[in-house]
């Protein structure tokens, strides 16, 4: 095989390394410096102990966390703080509730009501103990009907005390009925939208008088009724009563986690983030009737705190219709089981919250609705990259072909690192065959590939103290023949903190590995 054979097939294996899908969790991080270093020109690596017709400078590149996570366009979910610190943010959906379902509940004065004096009070029936001070209607129409038994022309007047128009007037009626030939009489449509009602005690009181045409006597009406038809408010005012809203169950998956097999994550500084923009204005209590966060084994662990199912709400006042106010309550080691709760593998977070109105049930306190009020909770893990990991594991398959190599009697690899992230990592790739047998694997056991650097007392690495680690991987002639025969490569990487994983470490975006391959294939002449 000539130098230019050996260097084509160099480039074949660059464009198998473009092959690798990417996956979200801790083998991304490999998979973005080996789809980096492979974009790569083949700059040249010191090789002096090769022999130089068969050496074929590979490679030489630098990655850091931030280029690792935006390379990928997975930076999104990752925060950068003022000094480099990293966190990592999964959001659940943003859930609301409507003030249009609430309004459904409230108006429930429709229908066809009968008056059995001439001062009558028609209850305007709310649920919960909700006690309306004021309304602004919305949409609606109000109908008179009565029947009588007189012979001679009669004046019919209504007042309604509560009902005002949009001119600020009480709403009244006169009707000067003059022929008794038709007892019954309908009184046209009212159409209500734009005025406002302010009940009295709870009630929509109406009065009328009907007087005989003849000698002014008033008389009372036999039948007499009033209709309500497609009654809406725009705005209401009063006390809200005591009701519960809720709100959608959703789930938060933590898919840093999705290729974990084995170790654990400890994070020092996890939090559980809940975030209400409330625009209705009156008290809210916002509770979490479920809480769990499901782990990669399975095991599903309920976060416990004193505050679960008593987050208040703030709300804006009377002097603020129209308005909003945030709320926003954090879960941490303080107020929590969180770090129960989020240590080990977590990989989703379910949870379902609803809102408790007037939970005080504190009347004195009148609050109000808008038709475009809303309750908005979002709720978000947020786990800091500060904390520890011994022999986490992470695994993934990606396509290989080795067809294109002929007649190689033994190959070597060598890799020069220089590391200043404190996580150390242990690499073991298998081969396999189309059934997914294992044909082969590149080490006899797991290969220290990148050692990690030191760290001081708070977990950061100080200036200058990268580690610079040199790899050689050796395989024969018919290892190397085994490796032609797979269709895919099982990688498995095992990632642990500095100091075997018994230390705490600070993960920074400007923290960075450079990594330099050769490699040398001896050839059948």
């Amino acid at each position: 095989m000539s130098v230019n054979r050996l260097k084509e097939a160099g480039l074949k294996t660059t464009a198998m390394m473009n092959k690798v899908p990417f996956q979200r969790g801790p083998f991304f991080f490999l998979l973005a410096l080996l789809t980096t270093l492979a974009c790569n020109k083949y700059d040249e690596v010191q090789l002096a102990d090769y022999r130089p017709e068969f050496a074929i400078p590979l490679l030489t590149s630098e990655l850091s966390m931030e280029d690792a996570f935006s390379r990928f366009g997975d930076d999104n979910f990752i925060t950068v703080d003022a000094d480099g610190f990293m966190t990592m943010n999964y959001f659940g959906d943003v859930t609301a509730r409507q003030s249009s379902e609430i309004f459904e509940s409230i108006a429930q004065t429709e229908g066809t009501f009968p008056l059995f004096d001439t001062i009558s009070a028609l209850p305007f029936s709310t649920p919960n103990g909700f006690d309306l001070d004021y309304a602004l209607i919305n949409s609606g129409t109000m109908q008179i009907l009565y029947a009588m038994s007189f012979s001679e022309p009669v004046t019919f007047k209504a007042r309604f005390p509560n009902l005002i128009t949009p001119n600020g007037e009480v709403y009244e009626y006169n009707y000067f009925h003059d022929d008794p030939n038709f007892p019954l009489f309908v009184h046209p449509q009212v159409d209500l939208t734009g005025y406002t009602l302010v009940p009295t005690r709870d009630s929509l009181f109406i009065e009328y008088h009907v007087l005989l045409e003849s000698s002014g006597t008033r008389v009372r009406l036999d039948t007499i009724g009033l209709t309500l038809v497609d009654f809406t408010a725009s705005y209401v005012e009063g006390y809200m009563g005591q009701e519960i809203y809720e709100i959608p169950r959703d789930t938060i998956t933590i898919d840093f986690f999705e290729n974990w097999t084995f170790g654990d994550v400890y994070f020092e500084d996890p939090q559980i983030k809940v975030s209400v923009i409330n625009s209705f204005g009156f008290p809210v209590r916002s509770q979490a009737s479920i809480m769990d966060v499901i782990k990669a084994d399975g095991q599903v662990i309920t976060l416990e705190s004193p505050f679960i199912d008593s987050i208040n709400i703030d709300y804006p006042r009377l002097d603020e219709v129209g308005g909003a106010r945030t709320t926003e309550f954090v879960f941490d080691r303080s107020n929590s089981n969180i770090d129960e709760v989020l240590s080990g593998v977590p990989i989703a977070l379910d949870y379902e919250m609803r809102a408790l109105a007037n939970p005080d049930r504190d009347t004195s306190i009148r609050g109000f609705m808008t038709d475009t009020s809303s309750f908005r909770v979002q709720v978000e893990v947020q786990l800091p990259l500060y904390g520890r990991t011994n022999g986490f594991v992470a695994r993934d398959t990606i396509d290989v072909d080795f067809s294109d190599y002929e007649q190689v009697t033994s190959a070597e690899f060598k890799v020069i690192t220089e590391n200043d992230l404190p996580l150390e990592l242990e690499l073991q790739a298998y081969f396999l065959d189309s059934e997914d047998a294992i044909i082969d694997s590149l080490f006899s056991g797991p290969r220290p590939l990148i050692q990690a650097a030191e760290v001081n007392a708070e977990g950061i690495v100080p200036p200058s103290s990268s580690n610079e680690v040199t790899t050689f991987i050796e395989v024969d002639g018919q290892r190397f023949t085994n490796f032609q025969q797979a269709n895919r490569v099982l990688v498995t990487l095992a990632f642990s903190s500095y100091n075997g994983g018994q230390t705490s470490v600070r993960i920074y975006n400007d923290q960075r590995v450079e990594v330099r391959m050769g490699m040398k294939l001896e050839v059948q002449q």
